[in-house]
């Protein structure tokens, strides 16, 4: 029997529960069902909204730097015989480098938080030197803003099982913040404090605070509490995101207060701590390391394979500049052809590359070459998540690296090659 011939026998086919004979109950339903797509409606156009402000803020970060690094490139080209122009331009352009750098970094540990794919690198940390080196820094971004430091740490050790360098990051970027939201004149203040079991890291300022309630807003990614045109107080409102996101991996939480605008602001970390003379005796046992430039190191053979050509061409001559004899190749295949050829000390490879040899294929294949045995390979490539480094040990690198590389990176590097 059809569904028509159904309905005119009396016989209800589609009944759903929540409706009767009646027809206001009839009425009732899909006046919810039009307030469920209504709302359903605006939460899409709510989404779309956030991801044109998104991709616009996004778009404006992304140009900040890229515009001096423009302008930087002309002045290089037309004032190379002035070296205090030059000197200028080459400052310029390591400082938006590196702010470049630092935003790519902030999405990929944000995907990353999101997903849990950070891996911690825990070891015993003395909270109070890890803070003093965080203090200094920022030292002088602190004195070119006029802004007065102040540092209130514990005579003694306070020992946390932590990543050093993840703790680096988050007060860091709490001071860098803090720096950012305080007028000249003001004050930042970073302090260490313990209770019970656990460690509490402050950083405060004298800067503009926030509206009351808002505090738990500024953690979410992209919050912005500078939504002027002018943006001078700019950023991709990652820092607090990544501060939390960072800290409840350690086992802890991040907390933001301020009495109102005006008032400044205090951003508290809480992380389990080690107490007790046991935690005491074995931190004071561990010494210090100091950090000490890597010297140019001898002069080697380096092949470099990227289809990035200028950034393979400028990294070239950069190398020549330290000493080291380069050859470059443009492709998998290139690269096997060049290491057979010039029997390189150190090879430097590129994950991503056209033709049928990725990064991955050229190590399987050097690996295969008896020849090639004592080649020191390394992977210098944008794929840098974990899973990209194990995958490169996999194949045979002896080394994963993400781009750019800093120069004292590379020294380091070529000096550890056989």
């Amino acid at each position: 029997m059809g569904l028509a011939e159904r309905f005119r026998s009396g016989e209800r086919p589609l009944r759903p529960e929540f409706l009767s004979d009646s027809p206001s109950a009839l009425r009732e339903a899909l006046a919810t069902t039009q307030e469920a797509l209504a709302r359903a409606e605006a939460g899409l156009r709510e989404v779309r909204r956030q991801r044109a402000a998104w991709m616009a803020l996004l778009g404006h970060e992304l140009r900040n730097p890229l515009a001096p690094l423009r302008n930087c490139v002309q002045l290089l080209l037309r004032a190379h015989q002035d070296p205090a122009k030059l000197g200028r331009a080459t400052a310029i352009m390591e400082r938006q480098l590196a702010h470049l750098t630092q935003i790519v970094d902030d999405l990929l540990d944000t995907s990353r938080i999101t997903r849990g794919k950070i891996p911690l690198r825990k070891e015993r940390l003395d909270l109070c030197a890890a803070l003093r080196a965080v203090a200094e820094d920022h030292r002088a971004l602190l004195a070119e803003a006029g802004l007065t430091l102040r540092l209130d740490l514990p005579e003694g050790p306070v020992v946390v099982d932590a990543d050093g360098a993840r703790v680096a990051q988050m007060a860091g970027n709490l001071v860098e913040n803090a720096i950012k939201f305080t007028d000249p004149g003001g004050w930042v203040r970073i302090s260490l404090a313990t209770s019970g079991d656990r460690a509490l890291i402050s950083v405060s300022d004298s800067g503009i605070g926030m509206e009351p309630g808002t505090e738990e807003s500024m953690f979410e990614p992209f919050a912005q509490a500078d939504v002027s045109l002018a943006r001078s107080r700019g950023g991709l409102g990652l820092g607090l995101a990544l501060v939390r996101g960072l800290a409840e991996l350690h086992g802890g939480s991040a907390q933001a207060h301020s009495d109102g605008a005006g008032l400044g602001t205090t951003v508290r970390i809480v992380l389990p701590c080690r107490r007790g003379a046991e935690a005491l005796a074995r931190s004071a046992r561990t010494p210090a390391v100091a950090a000490v430039p890597v010297p140019v190191p001898r002069p080697r053979r380096v092949l470099l394979v990227d289809d990035n050509v200028d950034g393979v061409e400028t990294l070239a001559e950069l190398l020549r500049l330290e000493g080291h004899t380069v050859e470059v190749a443009y492709d998998g295949q290139g690269g096997l052809a060049a290491a057979r050829r010039f029997r390189p000390e150190v090879t430097f490879c590129d994950i991503g590359m056209p033709g049928d040899l990725d990064g991955y294929a050229v190590a399987a294949r050097l690996r295969q070459e008896p020849s090639l045995s004592r080649l020191y390979l390394v992977a210098l490539t944008g794929y840098a998540s974990p899973e990209d480094r194990d995958r490169a040990g996999e194949a045979g690198f002896d080394l994963h690296l993400a781009k750019p590389p800093e120069l004292e990176l590379l020294r380091q590097v070529i000096s550890r090659a056989p």
